[in-house]
């Protein structure tokens, strides 16, 4: 018996009857296919959900806050950074990605204003983003991490507990990083300093929806990233145009 429960036992005057385990009443899954699966299927209905997160990326500490609705075409991010380097805001509508960038960094490269736009126009980089639009607004939504989950990861183990006062499954899974980052192309150096398994926890509430996700990869990365209000609305509006450089009326 631990330490822990010696001292729980002492301050109780006696053994007590053990309170039962807190359930989600969602299934509990034994396959990372399955527990992928199951968390997408209720994310796409949901479609929109609160972020934020810390990560810690070698030896430098990104902090992000913001909401996010993957719906296709219809995709809506505001997302805020903040980093050593300087804060970072980006806005993702009408197909067109909007980055506020820190002032240095928007001297170098000759912008004045302090938004920078990338695509949502016919002119050819529009078009060459058009192209990736789903699949960014894929990776800046939870389903990026189901996704690795369900092409590399295994759990280890499963149980239910409470997290933030509710009642969650906490899945405890390894993710072959080899696996989950096929045909992404790494530099050569990031990709030799990248450990052949992460961890990954993953909390998933009664509505079968990730409400809390930690990856931990080596010395690396460690990240934690919350997820709260699904299904909110979302509604993120364009930078006035007056505020706003379009790339592409930059010389390069």
């Amino acid at each position: 018996m631990g330490f822990a429960a010696l001292v729980t036992l002492a301050a109780c005057g006696g053994p007590q009857a053990a309170a039962p385990a807190p359930t989600t009443g969602a299934p509990v899954v034994t396959d990372a296919v399955q527990l992928a699966a199951m968390a997408k299927t209720s994310t796409e209905k949901s479609k929109s959900v609160d972020i934020d997160a810390v990560i810690n990326e070698d030896q430098t500490k990104i902090q992000m806050t913001g909401a996010a609705l993957v719906d296709g075409a219809n995709t809506q991010i505001a997302m805020k950074m903040s980093a050593d380097s300087g804060d970072v805001e980006l806005r993702v509508v009408d197909k067109a990605v909007y980055m506020s960038l820190p002032a240095d960094a928007r001297g170098k490269q000759g912008i004045t204003t302090p938004w920078l736009k990338l695509g949502g126009g016919d002119d050819p980089v529009s078009k060459a983003l058009a192209g990736g639009f789903d699949q960014m607004a894929e990776q800046g939504s939870p389903t990026s991490i189901l996704d690795q989950l369900s092409k590399a990861g295994k759990i280890t183990k499963s149980w239910q507990t409470t997290l933030n006062g509710q009642p969650v499954t906490h899945y405890a899974l390894v993710i072959d990083t080899a696996k989950a980052g096929e045909g992404a192309q790494l530099p050569a150096d990031a990709a030799a300093k990248l450990p052949k398994t992460a961890d990954v926890d993953i909390w998933i509430n009664s509505d079968q929806l990730p409400v809390q996700v930690v990856m931990t990869m080596g010395d690396l990365l460690t990240s934690t990233m919350h997820y709260t209000n699904w299904g909110a609305k979302v509604d993120v509006a364009a930078p006035p145009a007056d505020q706003v450089t379009d790339i592409t009326s930059l010389k390069h």
